[in-house]
Protein backbone atom coordinates (compact mmCIF):
# COMPACT_ATOMS: atom_id res chain seq x y z
CA UNK A 1 0.00 0.00 0.00
CA UNK A 2 1.57 3.01 -1.13
CA UNK A 3 1.12 6.56 0.59
CA UNK A 4 1.68 10.35 -0.73
CA UNK A 5 4.90 11.51 1.12
CA UNK A 6 4.25 14.04 3.24
CA UNK A 7 5.80 17.83 2.57
CA UNK A 8 8.62 18.72 4.86
CA UNK A 9 6.43 20.81 6.71
CA UNK A 10 4.11 17.70 8.07
CA UNK A 11 7.04 15.65 9.02
CA UNK A 12 7.71 16.97 12.36
CA UNK A 13 3.83 17.07 13.44
CA UNK A 14 3.56 13.91 12.08
CA UNK A 15 6.15 12.15 14.01
CA UNK A 16 4.66 13.89 17.23
CA UNK A 17 1.60 12.15 16.51
CA UNK A 18 3.33 8.96 16.13
CA UNK A 19 5.04 8.97 19.08
CA UNK A 20 1.41 9.78 20.83
CA UNK A 21 -0.24 7.32 19.77
CA UNK A 22 2.80 4.66 20.69
CA UNK A 23 2.23 6.19 24.10
CA UNK A 24 -1.19 5.36 23.78
CA UNK A 25 -0.60 1.92 22.31
CA UNK A 26 1.38 1.12 25.45
CA UNK A 27 -1.13 2.53 28.31
CA UNK A 28 -3.58 0.13 26.48
CA UNK A 29 -1.81 -2.79 26.43
CA UNK A 30 -0.76 -2.18 30.11
CA UNK A 31 -4.40 -2.15 32.00
CA UNK A 32 -5.03 -6.18 30.63
CA UNK A 33 -2.12 -7.01 33.13
CA UNK A 34 -3.66 -5.25 35.87
CA UNK A 35 -7.11 -7.03 35.22
CA UNK A 36 -5.47 -10.25 34.93
CA UNK A 37 -3.21 -9.66 38.15
CA UNK A 38 -6.61 -8.52 39.95
CA UNK A 39 -8.77 -11.39 38.52
CA UNK A 40 -6.10 -14.35 39.48
CA UNK A 41 -5.76 -12.77 43.23
CA UNK A 42 -9.58 -11.94 43.82
CA UNK A 43 -10.56 -15.47 42.69
CA UNK A 44 -7.53 -17.35 44.83
CA UNK A 45 -9.02 -14.69 48.28
CA UNK A 46 -12.53 -16.30 47.32
CA UNK A 47 -11.40 -19.44 47.14
CA UNK A 48 -9.59 -19.37 50.50
CA UNK A 49 -12.65 -17.31 51.98
CA UNK A 50 -15.14 -20.25 50.62
CA UNK A 51 -12.35 -22.92 52.16
CA UNK A 52 -12.50 -20.98 55.60
CA UNK A 53 -16.15 -20.74 56.14
CA UNK A 54 -16.69 -24.53 54.52
CA UNK A 55 -14.44 -25.98 57.59
CA UNK A 56 -17.21 -24.02 60.01
CA UNK A 57 -20.24 -25.21 61.27
CA UNK A 58 -22.32 -22.09 60.60
CA UNK A 59 -25.42 -22.38 58.65
CA UNK A 60 -26.12 -20.09 55.89
CA UNK A 61 -29.41 -19.37 53.93
CA UNK A 62 -27.06 -19.39 50.52
CA UNK A 63 -24.00 -21.92 50.99
CA UNK A 64 -20.73 -19.30 50.48
CA UNK A 65 -19.65 -21.98 48.13
CA UNK A 66 -22.13 -21.65 45.69
CA UNK A 67 -21.66 -17.28 45.69
CA UNK A 68 -17.75 -18.13 45.12
CA UNK A 69 -18.56 -19.79 41.95
CA UNK A 70 -20.93 -17.81 40.99
CA UNK A 71 -18.91 -14.86 41.62
CA UNK A 72 -16.28 -16.22 40.28
CA UNK A 73 -17.86 -17.24 37.05
CA UNK A 74 -19.46 -13.31 36.75
CA UNK A 75 -16.26 -11.46 36.86
CA UNK A 76 -14.78 -14.18 34.53
CA UNK A 77 -17.01 -13.18 31.65
CA UNK A 78 -17.28 -9.33 32.46
CA UNK A 79 -13.10 -9.09 32.77
CA UNK A 80 -13.05 -11.58 29.42
CA UNK A 81 -15.21 -8.80 27.60
CA UNK A 82 -13.71 -5.88 28.85
CA UNK A 83 -10.05 -7.00 27.70
CA UNK A 84 -11.48 -8.08 24.23
CA UNK A 85 -12.94 -4.50 24.00
CA UNK A 86 -9.95 -3.16 24.99
CA UNK A 87 -8.25 -5.38 22.36
CA UNK A 88 -10.28 -3.67 19.82
CA UNK A 89 -9.81 -0.32 20.84
CA UNK A 90 -5.91 -0.63 20.94
CA UNK A 91 -6.15 -1.95 17.41
CA UNK A 92 -8.17 0.80 15.99
CA UNK A 93 -4.80 2.98 17.29
CA UNK A 94 -2.41 0.75 15.85
CA UNK A 95 -4.29 1.09 12.46
CA UNK A 96 -4.22 4.82 12.42
CA UNK A 97 -0.49 4.68 13.55
CA UNK A 98 0.63 2.49 10.96
CA UNK A 99 -1.35 4.50 8.75
CA UNK A 100 1.00 7.67 9.18
CA UNK A 101 4.16 5.26 9.91
CA UNK A 102 3.42 4.21 6.25
CA UNK A 103 3.15 8.25 5.22
CA UNK A 104 6.16 8.97 6.93
CA UNK A 105 8.03 5.90 5.35
CA UNK A 106 7.09 7.61 1.81
CA UNK A 107 9.24 10.84 2.51
CA UNK A 108 12.31 10.30 1.07
CA UNK A 109 14.29 12.06 4.17
CA UNK A 110 12.90 9.31 6.40
CA UNK A 111 13.22 6.32 4.20
CA UNK A 112 14.10 3.15 6.58
CA UNK A 113 13.97 5.39 9.54
CA UNK A 114 10.92 3.59 10.85
CA UNK A 115 11.08 -0.08 12.58
CA UNK A 116 8.92 -2.35 10.00
CA UNK A 117 5.85 -2.95 13.05
CA UNK A 118 5.17 1.01 12.92
CA UNK A 119 3.68 0.50 9.75
CA UNK A 120 1.39 -2.88 10.65
CA UNK A 121 -1.98 -2.57 11.05
CA UNK A 122 -2.60 -6.03 12.60
CA UNK A 123 -2.38 -6.29 16.37
CA UNK A 124 -1.08 -9.69 18.12
CA UNK A 125 -3.21 -12.27 19.73
CA UNK A 126 -1.18 -11.90 23.21
CA UNK A 127 -4.92 -10.59 24.87
CA UNK A 128 -6.08 -14.19 24.12
CA UNK A 129 -3.40 -15.27 26.31
CA UNK A 130 -4.69 -12.73 29.40
CA UNK A 131 -7.91 -14.24 28.57
CA UNK A 132 -7.08 -18.02 28.98
CA UNK A 133 -4.88 -17.13 32.12
CA UNK A 134 -7.98 -15.64 33.40
CA UNK A 135 -10.12 -18.98 32.44
CA UNK A 136 -7.83 -20.98 33.99
CA UNK A 137 -7.82 -19.01 36.80
CA UNK A 138 -11.42 -18.98 37.43
CA UNK A 139 -11.81 -23.04 36.54
CA UNK A 140 -9.22 -23.42 39.50
CA UNK A 141 -10.99 -20.82 41.99
CA UNK A 142 -14.24 -22.60 41.15
CA UNK A 143 -13.41 -26.00 41.50
CA UNK A 144 -12.21 -25.49 44.83
CA UNK A 145 -15.52 -23.44 45.88
CA UNK A 146 -17.04 -26.86 44.24
CA UNK A 147 -15.33 -29.16 46.38
CA UNK A 148 -16.40 -27.32 49.56
CA UNK A 149 -19.65 -28.24 48.76
CA UNK A 150 -19.49 -31.59 49.71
Amino acid sequence: MTCEAPSDEEIGPLITLLVEQGNELRARSQFEHVYVAAAVTSFAAASVGVGVLASSKTAYVIQPAVLGIAGIFLMTLVIGVRIALGHRNYQKVKAARAKIGRRLVASPLLKGALPEEMTKDKAGWGYLYSIAVIFVAAFIGMSICYSALR
